[in-house]
C-alpha cells in the first residue's frame, strides 16, 4: 500500500511497537481499546516514532496513540485506494492484513468490509508460484499435454488458494481428481526440471 516510503506498511507498525514496548502481535487488539481519537499527523516511520513519544511523554494512552495510527494509515490507506480507481470488492494482503485494528480502521475508511484471505502474509508469494507455475504449464505443454494427470491437476489448480474470509464464491472449489493424481504429477514435472 505504500507509493514511496514505510508509512503504513509492517516496518512502519514495527518501529511503532519498538517505540511503544508492546509486542507487535498486541498492537490490534490494543489499538481497538482507544477511547479518544488523537489525529497523528505524521506518516513518516521516523517522525510518527518521534510524535509517539511525544504523546506518551504527555501521559497519552497506548491504546488512544495507537488507535490514532491506525486511523492515520486507514486515511492514507483510502487515498491510495482512490488513485487507481476504487472499485469493490477490495481484498487486503500482506502482513498488516493480520492487524485486527488496521483491518477495522480500514474498513471503517472505506466504508465497506475487505475480503481478507486465510494466510494474507503469503498472498504475493503464492500469487508469483501459481504465474511461476502456469508459465511452466505453458513452456511444456507439448511434452506434458499426452498425460490424463496434467488434465487432473489442472483441474486442481485452485486446490492451493487459500479460502476467503466471509466470500464463499472466493473460495476453492473442490477437488476434481483425487490427490493421488497430483502427487504423481508434481513428481513428473519434477523429473523434467
Amino acid at each position: 500500500m505504500n507509493d514511496r516510503c514505510a508509512a503504513g506498511t509492517g516496518k512502519f507498525f514495527e518501529v511503532l511497537a519498538r517505540a511503544m514496548e508492546i509486542e507487535l502481535e498486541d498492537m490490534g487488539a490494543l489499538a481497538l481499546q482507544a477511547q479518544q481519537s488523537l489525529k497523528i499527523s505524521s506518516m513518516c516511520a521516523t517522525f510518527a516514532e518521534t510524535e509517539v513519544i511525544s504523546l506518551l511523554a504527555e501521559g497519552r494512552s497506548k491504546a488512544d496513540i495507537l488507535g490514532g495510527v491506525h486511523a492515520a494509515v486507514a486515511t492514507r490507506t483510502v487515498g491510495l485506494v482512490g488513485r487507481v480507481r476504487r472499485k469493490g470488492p477490495i481484498v487486503m494482503t500482506g502482513g498488516v492484513a493480520r492487524n485486527q485494528a488496521a483491518v477495522h480502521y480500514i474498513e471503517k475508511a472505506l466504508g465497506e468490509a475487505l475480503i481478507l484471505p486465510e494466510a494474507p502474509q503469503i498472498a504475493g508469494a503464492l500469487g508469483a508460484a501459481l504465474i511461476g507455475l502456469d508459465d511452466y504449464r505453458r513452456e511444456h505443454r507439448d511434452a506434458l499435454a499426452d498425460d490424463d494427470a496434467l488434465e487432473a491437476q489442472m483441474a486442481l489448480d485452485k486446490a492451493c488458494v487459500p479460502g476467503c474470509r466471509g466470500v464463499p464464491e472466493l473460495a476453492p472449489p473442490p477437488p476434481a481428481a483425487p490427490r493421488s493424481n497430483a502427487a504423481a504429477l508434481w513428481k513428473r514435472i519434477q523429473s523434467h526440471l
